[in-house]
């Protein structure tokens, strides 16, 4: 059990890391960089009353009639049985970026079917070093009657040199933060698991009141210390010994004469 634990605790943080890094893009030199919003839900709306929601880098926006979760969505609120699929999150997808407009474009066309085509959602984020965090504006299809939905959306994130922080944007945990409250529940959860699984398997006799021998791997992270001394130590012979091989044979004390 402590060793399902431990794996599903490895498992969470390689998923929410690998997550997270596939929600930046650099094209043609420029970088748009949206780590620290990934997740966020952007709510707009059309000039027909449509509401449409919008989760960055994820399917979060929901179902519609418990079909699979989409990365956005449009519902009408004057009839709640209305709902489409506009679109779905796909970690493979690139943008287009305008140098004269500063704007990153994606297309997503992969939404429900819509007058014989799919639905296509089209996010654009637009440089502006005024908005921290995201500003979408409303949703606009070109044409009458299309099947393809813009939604502009202004951020200084899409401008030149401009990193993702965290603390500068409106609401979401960046990569890191969720890094480490994974990191914690993790620990916590397997302590508190792994102990009750000792007190109650390994160790019942004594049961829950042996505190020191119902600590999960015990003798791993009594060991642990000296390990990562000796790991340290290791290290750093290693890299002495490295940079000792630059020097030559040369460097030995002795003279080299001629003969």
């Amino acid at each position: 059990m402590v060793t399902k634990v431990s794996s599903f605790i490895v498992f969470a943080i390689l998923f929410i890391t690998r997550a997270y890094s596939q929600c930046s893009w650099t094209v043609g030199g420029q970088t748009l960089d949206l780590s620290c919003v990934s997740g966020q839900t952007i709510n707009s709306k059309d000039d027909t009353g449509h509401v449409f929601l919008y989760t960055v880098c994820s399917d979060g926006a929901g179902a519609c009639d418990g079909g699979n979760q989409l990365m956005c969505k449009q519902t009408l609120p004057s009839d709640t049985s209305l709902c489409y699929e506009i679109g779905r999150w796909n970690a493979q997808e690139s943008p287009t970026y305008d140098a004269d407009t500063k704007t990153f474009e994606f297309q997503y066309n992969n939404g429900d079917v819509c007058q014989q085509q799919v639905r296509n959602f089209v996010p654009q984020f637009i440089c502006d070093e005024s908005i921290n965090g995201l500003s979408a504006g409303d949703v606009y299809e070109p044409g009458f009657g299309g099947c393809s939905y813009y939604l502009p959306i202004r951020t200084k994130y899409a401008c030149a040199g401009i990193s993702c922080d965290a603390d500068d944007a409106s609401g979401g945990l960046s990569g890191g933060w969720v890094f480490i409250i994974i990191l914690i529940c993790g620990l916590f959860v397997y302590f508190v698991a792994g102990y009750v699984y000792m007190a109650l398997t390994v160790n019942k006799e004594a049961g829950f009141g042996d505190f020191a021998n119902n600590i999960p791997n015990r003798s791993l992270w009594c060991s642990l210390p000296s390990l990562v001394v000796a790991g340290c130590a290791v290290t750093k012979e290693t890299i002495m010994g490295l940079m000792g091989k630059g020097g030559g044979e040369g460097d030995m004390g002795e003279p080299i004469t001629a003969e």
